[in-house]
């Protein structure tokens, strides 16, 4: 897609072509695929602006073009699995994870596709 460092847009993507039933399920019987995605994906706002490579403000992109930003969204995602008592970070944890905030590519790639992300939280979330 061009970006410099991984936004939650491109993790949203890698969750879609994962294709686990609980991701799939939620976003598939909505009429959202993968392509669509690819298509309206929109980049993830970083105090409010578009930020080159996806960076926080007073951090450089880790390992691989990994920003600070998509590093705070795999930390969201243990979280997420810590609370609910799983024993492994999955898919449907690093979407739940995605959707924290709403500056983020996942969200406003759902809301660009006609979805409310709290609906989808709530089609993954137990």
């Amino acid at each position: 897609m061009g970006a410099v460092a991984v936004g939650s847009e491109h993790l949203l993507l890698g969750i879609m072509r994962c294709r686990t039933p609980v991701t799939s399920d939620v976003l598939e019987t909505k009429g959202v695929t993968l392509a669509d995605a690819r298509r309206c994906a929109q980049p993830t706002f970083v105090e409010g602006a578009p930020a080159p490579g996806m960076v926080a403000a007073g951090s450089g992109p880790g390992p691989r073009g990994v920003s600070a930003y998509a590093r705070a969204v795999f930390e969201l995602a243990l979280r997420e699995a810590t609370k609910r008592g799983d024993g492994y970070v999955g898919v449907d944890h690093l979407l739940l994870a995605s959707l924290d905030d709403p500056n983020g590519g996942a969200c406003r790639t759902l809301c660009e596709l006609g979805l409310d992300p709290e609906q989808v939280r709530a089609g993954v979330a137990p």
